[in-house]
């Protein structure tokens, strides 16, 4: 993870959750590219605990380092997840 950004907040009491914007750098080792599609959702974990997840757009892994950018939310839910994040 390059950067990690708090961008906002979910108001819903059944529902709430954290607004993440995040750069990830990628090496593909592979003379190859690996369209990941109109979208690709990856999870958020800290210490083997889900946090929430995350999503890159129209995104390419060509060969060498690739930088994603992703949007997502955090919602964890339970102890062992709520722990994480302290």
């Amino acid at each position: 993870v390059d950067s990690f950004a708090v961008t906002g907040t979910v108001d819903d009491p059944a529902a709430p959750a954290v607004l993440v914007t995040l750069q990830v750098s990628i090496f593909n080792p592979s003379p190859a590219a690996f369209p990941l599609g109109a979208n690709a959702t990856l999870g958020i974990y800290v210490s083997g605990q889900r946090l929430g997840s995350s999503t890159a757009y129209n995104e390419t892994l060509l060969p060498g380092l690739n930088v994603l950018h992703l949007t997502g939310s955090l919602s964890p839910s339970g102890p062992d997840a709520l722990a994480a994040t302290s």
